[in-house]
């Protein structure tokens, strides 16, 4: 029954994608805004016939004068998911099949997260949907910032790994291919090509770390000492590319320090906190698309923006608070 309730959830999760993005399936129409067209579908043509001609794209011969590119992280020559796409469609279409896909690893990661936390599957389907379609995601689409995606949907995974292999610590069972499931994130993660939101997910996963450490009775070195070994083999495997990279950025114009106001000015105003249950306080930029035919948001930074995850994970998120109680037993329970 469990298994029934577990692939009735993600067929959820594939039809509401099927739906939304039905363009991009039917049609083979792409995501053609902000950084696609100027950045992200040029290189993605370049990198797939530089490949298709049996060379590895290190050196990017159309700007200027010429620049380092597989160096370049945002490129993301290296990255698995993309070559592979790439392999059964042409890059115009591969862009759009790539962030579907992406949506969809999302959303399941976060369902084996939540299970791992003792939700049952409509819960946790409902979560999954709500962090794959939600509005982090979805204003990214429109700032065409492709990147952001494919990297942030890989933070639910990491935290999935951490906290079973410590539930298996303390259940004395054995580690099985965890160790080697949580090398293949955090490769996937570097080579997914966002340096931010790899610093963001790391800095995540660590804090989720040092809870789960403080919260364990027993078997903390050898969390410690599991995880350590996941993050040794994933820089020596994701090598390739950490290391030009490294070398790369010492002369890059974003190596320098930023003063406080430039740093902070994408910070989220108070004005954010309605628009985590109310998307279109602020306005939205989907009127275009209407009758209306304007960009009726006025808020800051609006391609960057947005704490809208839907309203029914946001009530449950809510919901667990008011009721969750410690059980008599010393356990998790609700009233």
């Amino acid at each position: 029954m469990k298994n029934r309730e577990t692939l009735l959830s993600l067929i959820f999760l594939t039809v509401a994608l099927s739906i939304l993005f039905a363009p991009v399936l039917l049609r083979g129409e792409t995501f053609a805004l902000g950084d696609v067209p100027d950045q992200f579908l040029p290189w993605r043509i370049f990198t797939a016939e530089e490949i298709s001609d049996g060379r590895i794209p290190l050196w990017n011969p159309y700007t200027f004068c010429g620049s380092p590119f597989l160096a370049n992280m945002q490129s993301a020559v290296l990255y698995p998911i993309d070559r592979a796409v790439d392999l059964f469609f042409q890059p115009e279409q591969g862009v759009g099949i790539g962030m579907i896909l992406h949506l969809f690893l999302g959303g399941f990661f976060l369902f084996l997260l939540a299970r791992s936390f003792g939700a049952s599957e409509l819960p946790s389907g409902i979560v999954a949907i709500g962090y794959a379609l939600g509005g982090f995601h979805a204003i990214h689409f429109l700032g065409g910032n492709l990147l952001t995606i494919t990297s942030s949907i890989y933070l639910p995974g990491h935290l999935w790994v951490v906290h079973s292999l410590r539930k298996r610590i303390e259940e004395g069972r054995r580690m099985g291919y965890l160790p080697l499931i949580g090398v293949l994130l955090a490769v996937l993660q570097v080579l997914s090509g966002h340096a931010q939101m790899t610093f963001y997910n790391a800095f995540f996963v660590g804090v989720f770390f040092v809870l789960n450490l403080i919260q364990m009775k027993s078997g903390r070195l050898r969390l410690i000492g599991i995880l350590s070994g996941i993050a040794l083999c994933a820089a020596l495997l994701a090598a390739p590319q950490i290391l030009p990279t490294l070398e790369y950025s010492r002369h890059a114009s974003r190596t320098g320090t930023l003063p406080y106001l430039p740093a902070t000015e994408f910070s989220f105003g108070w004005e954010f906190l309605v628009s985590f249950l109310l998307p279109e306080y602020l306005g939205t930029r989907a009127d275009l698309y209407t009758p209306l035919r304007a960009d009726t948001y006025w808020g800051d930074w609006k391609n960057w923006s947005a704490v809208y995850i839907g309203l029914l994970p946001a009530l449950g998120f809510l919901s667990f608070f008011i009721f969750h109680s410690p059980s008599p037993q010393g356990g998790e329970g609700a009233r």
